[in-house]
């Protein structure tokens, strides 16, 4: 279990470590990288000249967080300031840590975690990027490790997963999340109690096959024209920042009534919103749980009336009626399942959708060269702006037996209990699997095949209920956006 610490106490022994990383990084099995151990490249092959309906993509901006507003955010270390050879031991001290476990080494990656978290937060994608840049597909940080190479990620995602409470590249707090919650819940054959597959069948045959049906009604429609239009308007070029807001209305406005058979007013909708995406450790209920960052209790009174408030009305859906169907069947008491859903509406409803839109409005070129009349042809361009840009981005699992992964060109092994984070985002732009990875391009051979997207290795048009960890809302997510690419690419720009 690893060591809870106090923010001050985290980072004394994270700058602690990163004097003596240096050092550790020459020990025996993490030799320097040189002539004899050659790095993996983590630069992909010079890229063929563009092509029709091929669109080279410049690297995305990082995006707001809640941390940035107490000013733990770093840009000037993010950005490129640090020197490579020390990223480079800093990640091998990381691993050397995870492969020698033990007090000190769970006390020490705690305050790695924290280190790295400040950077990170300010710009994700650039942080991962740095790193993969400078040490390969695989290597530590965040105080676990992160792998990115395409066949291991895959088989990850595939077999049966042992999990915890790691919420994205984040440590939570159990006790602020449903003891239910899927995402933190492990498959049955690695020591699971049967809980998330009986959560995982319950959400498939009560919640996401009756959404499916609710997805195409014609009321919902307006929703999108609306959202379109007001983007439209929107002067200069559509960054995230630029169509967050009304991409994350749409996306509320639409989930809610598929989901829950509700009608948001327009204040439950900022309630919402507010809940999931806000800048700020006091008015956020992930960032409110998420450790080193969250806050105390006693100062988190505002949010915690707001969800109260939210989960109260969720609770008058005809899916939670005492008598219905989906109550009787549901495998935890009635107000641990409204709970539980409340999580899940934010985290992966809105999280997830939200950022799938986006992805269609900054990464699909204006001038692609593609009929999207066809439906085949719109879910190509989903899947591809969804791998250049993981709406989620990793699968965090813990080995529940040693393995070996190679790092820096070498082959490491790694014991039972390791936190393993396997990177969906940089698995996604592996050059072995998808040639000149930066460039948009919806014909790419077998794209469907190879996707990761949703959980998920390969893409199911009908995926089975009892499929091991699938999106059980991937469908409804993906009605909403073939709706919204159909309707965006109809509507022209002024």
């Amino acid at each position: 279990m690893p060591v809870r610490l106090t923010l001050p106490l985290g980072l004394s022994l994270g700058l602690a470590g990163l004097a003596l990383g240096g050092g550790l990084a020459w020990l025996p099995g993490i030799p320097p990288a040189n002539a004899a151990n050659p790095p993996v490249p983590a630069v992909a092959p010079a890229t063929p000249p563009p092509t029709p309906g091929v669109t080279e993509l410049p690297a995305a901006p990082g995006s707001g967080c809640p941390f940035a507003r107490l000013g733990l955010s770093a840009p000037e270390l993010s950005g490129g300031r640090l020197s490579d050879g020390l990223v480079r031991q800093w990640s091998r001290f990381q691993g050397w840590l995870l492969r020698h476990p033990g007090g000190w080494s769970e006390a020490l990656l705690s305050g790695c975690y924290t280190i790295d978290m400040l950077l990170y937060m300010r710009s994700p994608k650039d942080f991962l990027g740095r790193r993969r840049a400078v040490m390969g597909p695989n290597f530590a940080a965040l105080g676990r490790l992160i792998v990115g190479d395409y066949p291991e990620v895959a088989r990850l995602i595939a077999e049966p997963q042992q999990r915890s409470t790691f919420l994205g590249r984040g440590r939570v707090m159990a006790e602020r999340f449903p003891a239910n919650f899927p995402l933190f819940l492990s498959d049955r054959e690695v020591g699971g109690d049967g809980r998330h597959e009986a959560l995982h069948a319950w959400l498939w045959q009560y919640v996401a096959q009756p959404a499916e049906a609710r997805a195409g009604a014609a009321r919902l429609q307006p929703l999108i024209a609306e959202t379109v239009a007001t983007l439209r308007e929107t002067p200069g070029p559509l960054t995230k920042a630029a169509v967050a807001a009304p991409v994350r209305r749409l996306v509320v406005r639409f989930m809610v009534p598929v989901l829950f058979e509700l009608e948001p007013s327009p204040a439950q909708v900022d309630a919402l919103i507010t809940l999931f995406h806000a800048e700020s450790l006091t008015r956020n209920y992930i960032a409110a749980g998420m450790e080193p960052f969250a806050l105390p209790s006693a100062l988190l009174g505002d949010l915690n009336a707001e969800a109260a408030r939210v989960r109260t009305w969720l609770g008058t859906s005809p899916l939670f009626a005492a008598d219905s169907p989906a109550m009787a069947a549901a495998p935890a008491p009635r107000e641990e399942m409204i709970d539980l859903m409340f999580s899940l509406l934010g985290v992966a409803a809105m999280g997830g959708t939200s950022n799938l839109l986006t992805n269609l409005l900054t990464l699909v070129p204006e001038d692609l060269a593609a009929d999207l009349r066809d439906p085949a042809a719109r879910l190509r361009v989903i899947l591809e702006a969804a791998r250049l840009d993981a709406p989620v981005n990793n699968v965090n699992v813990i080995l529940p037996a040693a393995r070996t992964f190679r790092v820096e060109g070498q082959a490491l092994e790694f014991p039972a209990g390791t936190v393993v984070a396997a990177s969906i985002g940089t698995a996604s732009m592996d050059p072995t699997r998808f040639p000149a990875p930066q460039q948009f391009d919806p014909a790419r051979p077998e794209l469907a095949a190879t996707a990761l997207v949703f959980n998920s290795v390969g893409f199911d048009p009908a995926p089975k209920p009892e499929a091991r960890r699938v999106c059980p809302g991937r469908t409804v997510a993906l009605r909403l956006a073939d709706d919204f690419l159909l309707a965006w690419r109809q509507v022209p720009r002024p």
